[in-house]
């Protein structure tokens, strides 16, 4: 491994750390959320933030969690998702159980699987039909417990295109705020 490299992956652990640490002050779920994304907009680039469950019994994804363009919308307002293993991106995550990355969104969407797409006002439209979508990009990190997935978190841009080592960084962001949910979960 290169001295750069070396320097690149002590930053991220470095990030981590304080992730960790700032992510842990709190046993609110909702607080803790905010702070992973207050975390992530200090680090990556993104118009939208949107952390959801998955009920492997029902076979739904339900919205936890949604930052949009500036504000912090009800996660009501999203309609729960079926679990599509063959179309859905957030269901290729579930069944994969690893992180993907999509800057192909636009293309995804006339695909086979169920998309939205929400504004800042908390609209939502189902694509394609209602033309296409705000999002360029998405990448989308499984929720783990246990092995099993239980959820996925994705983050948007709307500009512009991410590569792996955001997608690396995001990760384990994610890792950190599952942890931390998980915990603030037990009290």
């Amino acid at each position: 491994m290169s001295d750069r490299e070396l320097a690149r992956k002590a930053r991220i652990a470095e990030l981590l750390l304080d992730a960790a640490r700032q992510l842990g002050e709190t046993l609110e779920p909702e607080r803790v959320y905010d702070r992973f994304h207050d975390l992530l907009a200090a680090r990556v680039q993104h118009d939208a933030v949107v952390v959801s469950s998955y009920d492997e019994r029902e076979g739904l994804i339900r919205c936890d969690y949604a930052w949009v363009e500036g504000n912090r919308l009800d996660p009501a307002i999203f309609p729960p998702v079926k679990l599509n293993p063959e179309g859905g991106m957030q269901s290729q995550v579930i069944v994969r159980g690893e992180p993907l990355l999509f800057n192909d969104v636009t293309e995804r969407v006339q695909g086979p699987g169920t998309f939205y797409d929400v504004d800042a006002q908390g609209e939502v439209r189902k694509l394609p039909e209602s033309g296409p979508p705000g999002t360029q990009a998405v990448m989308m990190v499984p929720v783990k417990n246990e092995g099993r997935v239980v959820g996925v978190v994705q983050l948007m841009s709307d500009r512009g295109e991410y590569d792996s080592d955001e997608l690396e960084l995001f990760e384990g962001l994610v890792g950190q705020m599952a942890a931390a949910v998980r915990n603030a979960r037990l009290q």
